[in-house]
């Protein structure tokens, strides 16, 4: 290490220059810090996208992304919340369009993944398609939903 660089971290650290911040700084836990991850950032549910991978809790692999639903917390009636007129939009087939029907499985259940959000995940091998309630995703990175459960307590399409 030279002199000029061993000056210039000197008043890095000194400046907090490069450190990190926000909750996780302030709490002193650094172990946990992740460089770059934003603090406060979107729900995991907001930064899923069709066609990425899912993955249990043990990591074993569930399927693939078919389908997003934003839940409606408010959501009157099973099928969310009803408008009393339509719109050009939905006459025209732009709204609701491909999740008709979703999701498909029986009405309490139903009425539950409506109001808290959900992911329709195809499953390879044939076998039945699963949901997923939007509280059970642990995190998404780029290409990938982690959930914190095991693949087998997922309720399958009817």
């Amino acid at each position: 290490m030279n002199e000029t660089s061993g000056r210039n971290e000197t008043s890095q650290a000194i400046s907090g220059e490069g450190q990190p911040v926000g909750p996780v700084a302030a709490s002193g836990d650094l172990s946990r810090a992740r460089i770059g991850a934003p603090v406060g950032g979107p729900p995991p549910m907001a930064q899923v996208r069709e066609g990425m991978a899912v993955v249990d809790a043990a990591g074993e692999r569930v399927g693939t992304v078919a389908y997003v639903q934003m839940g409606e917390p408010e959501a009157a009636t099973p099928q969310g919340n009803v408008l009393a007129s339509t719109s050009l939009l939905q006459e025209g087939g732009v709204v609701g369009a491909g999740g008709e029907g979703e999701p498909d499985v029986p009405g309490p259940l139903r009425t539950q993944l409506l109001r808290v959000g959900f992911l329709k995940i195809h499953t390879p091998w044939l076998a039945a398609d699963r949901y997923v309630r939007g509280d059970l995703i642990g995190s998404v990175d780029q290409h990938t939903v982690r959930l914190t459960v095991s693949k087998n307590e997922l309720p399958k399409a009817a």
